[in-house]
């Protein structure tokens, strides 16, 4: 008897590393690809909701066209046409398996990326979201521990394995943690690091377990130790310093930021008109320039805050924190170009 032969398809994941110049087409793309998808939504909705019509792909295909049309968004000429067909396309199915009882209703895309920390040379250290990743699974033991029955030994092992669990979860972000501190202590004389009001943060329950699952206040602790173990200089700026409402060219200091304004890469406005841009960008373009500063008291309390904040700021506006650095330079001390003293043995490794 003959065996019939089956195809199979088989499937490679790649990881890829693109140029400066591929990074900022694949960028712009996806972010098309974003809009699109929500403007289109966003018309779906509004034509099924004033006149019940449904729509189907050809017509959405003709709104994009439309779209395109738009003085404000001709933008989206600039990228290639085939991804953004094929977000119509995938929105298409979306909603042939919502009404097919296979998925729920399609939802707007958001920019759900929060990077760890951003260095002041532009370099941004992803989030490694160990908690999300296992997310899954620490459910998954957690309710077949709720199904055994209290005090049995098959409930201890269950508990020991939901235990387990949370100790790889928490090895992993120590691990990340560690490397990261490391790496910046080991790479660079000065860290300037921003007091979060991390207790605070968690306080939004809806941000409490993204927030708490980065582990900023365990980052601190570990580059201050690690700071003063290589002899590296780390300055806490004071939480209350308007780095973000400051402009970082004319000094435009801005009434009032709410969280729309500065989210992800949102941009503010000043009189110069050139300042102003992401927040990490303004940040350290206001820390860094050599100029009169004055510095959060080295008083610190049991976790490392700072007793003393300045609530009397300069008449000319916030000041860069780094004069304590530079006042050494007075003593005789070797800086660098910034005015950081530098150390006159060789560089640890």
């Amino acid at each position: 008897m003959p065996v019939k032969l089956s195809n199979v398809r088989t499937s490679y994941k790649v990881r890829v590393y693109p140029t400066p110049e591929q990074a900022t087409v694949l960028n712009c793309t996806l972010g098309c690809a974003r809009l699109v998808w929500n403007k289109v939504l966003a018309w779906r909705k509004t034509r099924y909701r004033t006149g019940r019509l449904k729509t189907s792909y050809a017509e959405t295909d003709r709104y994009l066209t439309e779209l395109k049309r738009d003085p404000n968004l001709a933008f989206l000429s600039e990228v290639s046409c085939v991804p953004l067909q094929q977000t119509l396309r995938h929105q298409h199915t979306a909603f042939v398996n919502f009404f097919a009882g296979r998925a729920r209703y399609p939802r707007y895309k958001s920019r759900q990326r929060k990077d760890f920390a951003v260095t002041s040379d532009g370099e941004k250290i992803a989030n490694a979201r160990r908690l999300a990743k296992r997310e899954r699974n620490l459910a998954r033991y957690q309710r077949r521990m709720a199904r055994k029955q209290r005090g049995s030994s098959n409930r201890a092992k269950a508990r020991a394995k939901v235990a387990r669990a949370h100790r790889k979860v928490a090895a992993s972000r120590a691990d990340f943690l560690h490397k990261a501190s490391a790496r910046l202590v080991r790479d660079h004389d000065v860290v300037v690091i921003e007091d979060l009001n991390v207790k605070g943060m968690v306080r939004n329950r809806r941000l409490a377990k993204a927030i708490s699952d980065c582990g900023w206040g365990e980052f601190r602790r570990q580059l201050e130790y690690k700071a003063a173990r290589y002899g590296r200089h780390l300055i806490v700026i004071d939480r209350w310093y308007p780095s973000s409402k400051t402009c970082s060219a004319c000094g435009h200091l801005l009434v009032e930021l709410g969280l729309s304004t500065g989210r992800g890469v949102a941009r503010r406005v000043a009189p110069c008109t050139t300042g102003m841009s992401t927040r990490p960008r303004t940040f350290w373009r206001q820390v860094l320039p050599c100029r009169p500063v004055e510095v959060t008291s080295d008083t610190r309390g049991p976790l490392g805050r700072s007793r003393h904040r300045n609530r009397n700021p300069s008449p000319r506006g916030p000041e860069s924190p780094l004069a304590s650095l530079r006042a050494e330079s007075s003593q005789g001390s070797t800086v660098d170009a910034w005015g950081i003293p530098q150390r006159s043995g060789p560089r640890n490794a």
